[in-house]
């Protein structure tokens, strides 16, 4: 994690895993799930392997797009952002046709973006 300069947090908002989780990790008291490693060896660009330990070489995996940190950065925030704004829409939801109407467009609108 030095080497990338990311927060065990940013970690975690980037990878959907919990900050908890991967100070678990970092402390050798938990060993992350098969879809939490794939997803840790997906951001890092390497084998799940070689985050087990069972390999030397740090070559990323055939199927890993290389994105820079600050792109990882941007996209968690874009992320957060259009998750605030899709909780205010469903928060619009009432009894109300015609306000219920209004807000499932702006979903639509929303998804379509």
């Amino acid at each position: 994690m030095k080497k990338t300069g990311l927060s065990q947090n940013e970690l975690g908002r980037m990878t959907n895993i919990s900050q908890a989780t991967i100070s678990s990790y970092l402390k050798g008291r938990t060993a992350p799930k098969s879809g939490e490693l794939s997803r840790l060896a997906d951001f890092f660009g390497v084998s799940m392997d070689y985050l087990w330990g069972r390999s030397e070489n740090q070559t990323p995996c055939q199927s890993a797009v290389p994105v820079s940190s600050s792109e990882w950065r941007d996209r968690a925030l874009l992320a957060e952002k259009k998750l605030a704004q899709l909780k205010s829409l469903l928060n619009g939801l009432g009894g109300d046709v015609q306000i219920l109407g209004n807000t499932i467009n702006k979903l639509v609108n929303f998804i379509a973006e």
